[in-house]
């Protein structure tokens, strides 16, 4: 494997958030004895909040092996929206709101403008992926953490 290189978007730059509930504390305990995660519970309790920032705090450290966070969701909307037009990352734009909000809570920046172009930079740096259910079929990760 080869060796990590440090990114514009790293470590120094992640804010320390600590659990709130027992029940994130618990899945900050077993993450860091790298037990697979398995969350589920009502909305809004933080189960992909704390699953992404666990996630990108191993891939934004240089001495963990794992170099890339894999956001995985379906485009099928729940409620009937219409058509989207666009391309397949036109139409996943609308999907990925939510995470672009997460990360804005999870990092330290040093203006306005870095916190919108965040996301954007993660996903750049080949830190941070999305991909659609729908494409998944046939493809391999290595060295990611995946996220459904």
């Amino acid at each position: 494997m080869a060796k990590k290189v440090s990114k514009e978007i790293s470590l120094k730059n992640l804010i320390d958030i600590k659990p709130i509930t027992d029940n994130q504390k618990v899945v900050f305990d077993t993450w860091k004895k790298g037990a697979n995660q398995f969350l589920f519970g009502a909305a809004g309790t933080g189960k992909t909040f704390v699953s992404l920032y666990l996630a990108l705090q191993d891939v934004l450290d240089l001495k963990n092996p794992a170099d890339k966070v894999i956001l995985v969701r379906s485009l099928i909307p729940t409620r009937e929206i219409g058509f989207l037009p666009g391309d397949e990352e036109d139409k996943a734009a609308l999907y990925q709101v939510p995470y672009q909000n997460m990360v804005r809570f999870m990092f330290e920046m040093p203006n306005e403008q870095s916190f919108n172009n965040l996301y954007d930079k993660l996903k750049g740096q080949g830190s941070l992926f999305f991909l659609s259910t729908s494409f998944l079929r046939g493809l391999t990760f290595a060295n990611s953490i995946i996220i459904v």
